[in-house]
This record gives structure tokens, sequence and C-alpha cells, in this order.
């Protein structure tokens, strides 16, 4: 009977107590949680991140797990003002323009939710009135090229003095 009593007791402590799980289970969640990276780490793509999301930081090309933003978009680093463009996307701004002279675009702020563009100051050669920052263009002679003139009149129309 006391042989029959120790085996009782031993089958209850046995469900009461904790169990290990399997060597082969271990192994295949430590496996799974160290194949994901934490925010900060180097990675290649999406799926290797905690957060799904693996994108450029900063001018460096190389990729780093990040958060989702408020949305849950996993969204990527775009160049600050002053940093050379070739679209809107390129820049944090989303407004990529010439900003003087030259042909090269750069990335700027947005003026009254707009995206300007640099414009040809009063007497520079034009070619159209969108070149020209008072949006007139105009050819003051037939022999004389068009250039950028002011707006006059009493409603500010684009006139030839």
């Amino acid at each position: 009977m006391a042989g029959a009593a120790g085996m009782l007791l031993l089958l209850l402590l046995g469900l009461l107590l904790p169990q290990e799980a399997p060597t082969s289970l271990q192994s295949r969640k430590g496996s799974a949680i160290l194949s994901h990276k934490e925010n900060g780490e180097a990675c290649g793509q999406h799926s290797e991140c905690q957060t799904n999301c693996c994108v450029r930081t900063s001018l460096n090309r190389q990729k780093f797990c990040t958060t989702k933003n408020l949305f849950q978009q996993c969204l990527p680093w775009r160049k600050p003002n002053g940093h050379r463009c070739s679209r809107h996307k390129d820049c944090y701004s989303d407004c990529c323009v010439q900003t003087g002279r030259q042909p090269d675009t750069f990335c700027t702020t947005k003026t009254m939710l707009q995206c300007v563009a640099w414009r040809k100051p009063d007497r520079d050669l034009c070619s159209s009135h969108n070149q020209c920052w008072s949006l007139c263009c105009i050819q003051m002679g037939e022999s004389s090229r068009s250039r950028c003139w002011p707006r006059t009149g009493f409603l500010a129309q684009c006139l030839p003095l």
C-alpha cells in the first residue's frame, strides 16, 4: 500500500510542477527569436526585423531595423533640406526644385503648402512666363530677346511698357 501511495504522490506532484519543453521545441523557439533583429541593427530586408521594417536611416546606403510610423507604415528615410535630389519623394519636405541659376535641384521647404521653384528675377532672359518670378516674359522689341518683366497696369497685367 505504501508503494501505491508513493506512486500516487509522485503522480500528483508531476501534475502540479511546471514541466520543461522538449529540447527540440526550445531550440526552434530560440532560433526564431534570434533571427529577428532589434531596432538599430543592420538588416537587408523587412523580414529580418522584429518590427518588419528595414530601411535606410541616413545618407548611408546601409539599412537598419526601425519602428513603423503612427499609421503602421514602414517609411524610408528622406533627404533633409539642402541636399541634391531628383524628385519630390527624395525629400523629407516632398519638395525638390531648382534653387538658383544652376539647373541642379535641391530639397527645400514648402511655402504655404506649395513647392515653389526658383524663378528668374526681372530683366533676365527667358523663354516662358513660368521661368520668371513675375510670371511675365515679354519680348520688348521685334529684334530683342524675351526678358522677365514686372507686371504693370491697373490689373497688374503682363504688359510691355
